[in-house]
């Protein structure tokens, strides 16, 4: 990606509905863990839109997010 592509992704990220939608379906599978311990690594995290939305879920999760790329 282009540093532009990024710039551009955190603008719309916390208000598009597609990443809205996607956010909440990665939730589906760790409904389970709401109020549990956990670690979860989000790899490839980009902009961090994902990491935001699981922050706001579990208030017991430890949250790591990893990209190769040092703009994301």
């Amino acid at each position: 990606m282009q540093l532009e592509d990024f710039h551009d992704l955190a603008k719309v990220e916390d208000s598009m509905w597609y990443f809205d939608a996607l956010n909440q379906r990665m939730l589906i599978p760790l409904a389970d863990l709401i109020e549990k311990e956990a670690s979860i690594l989000d790899a490839g995290c980009g902009t961090g839109g994902l990491i935001k939305a699981l922050q706001n879920q579990g208030q017991h999760w430890k949250i790591i997010g990893l990209d190769y790329s040092p703009l994301a």
